[in-house]
């Protein structure tokens, strides 16, 4: 696989690249989305990050779903569209 060639798949080498070892260089809102039976990826590393981002006085939101990697659309339409309507409010850009 290409990335055990250009990144490396060690311990240290996916800690080098975790965004929580990052977090202190992040400088906007952020959205974690996350199903709670993910089989790649604990629910546990959602909420530490969101806890580490909280830390820094960082606006996050963290929604789990209940379901597995792939969430639903209709699970994220309704989280999703306020967010992104208050982001991308042209009234607030052109006024």
């Amino acid at each position: 696989m290409a990335i055990e060639k250009e990144a490396g798949v060690s311990s240290e080498d996916f800690l080098v690249r975790s965004a929580l070892r990052h977090v202190h260089k992040i400088q906007s809102e952020t959205v974690l989305l996350h199903g709670r039976s993910d089989d790649r990826a604990p629910v546990s590393q959602a909420e530490l990050f969101s806890e580490a981002l909280l830390d820094v006085c960082l606006p996050v939101t963290l929604r789990v779903f209940e379901c597995g990697h792939d969430i639903p659309r209709e699970f994220l339409q309704p989280v999703l569209r306020p967010i992104l309507k208050r982001i991308f409010d042209t009234d607030k850009i052109y006024n």
